[in-house]
């Protein structure tokens, strides 16, 4: 159980990480996700010595959606490979037969 706590603990300094990584698409929004998990982190470890996983329950429902923004911004990065290659291609052919 210990493990599974420790994750959670780690995904808001991760969020926090990929908002300074893509700061142009943060929104307002993103600092009151970030804002609540680290509020909720800190009022689970700040008046005793460890993490009660009792106060964290709060927590992994914000990961869920702090990893979903992640995987949307890092995947809305990959360029498309398919449609712009074939775009690419007839763009190309149509300019060797004139030329």
């Amino acid at each position: 159980m210990r493990h599974g706590v420790g994750l959670f603990v780690l995904v808001p300094w991760l969020y926090l990480f990929e908002m300074i990584w893509h700061r142009r698409q943060v929104s307002g929004l993103d600092w009151v996700v970030l804002l609540s998990a680290l509020r909720i982190l800190g009022s689970a470890i700040v008046p005793v010595e460890i993490a009660n996983p009792r106060y964290l329950i709060p927590l992994p429902w914000l990961a869920v959606l702090m990893v979903g923004v992640m995987l949307s911004r890092f995947l809305s990065e990959v360029p498309e490979t398919t449609s712009s290659h074939s775009a690419n291609f007839e763009r190309d052919s149509h300019v060797n037969e004139r030329g």
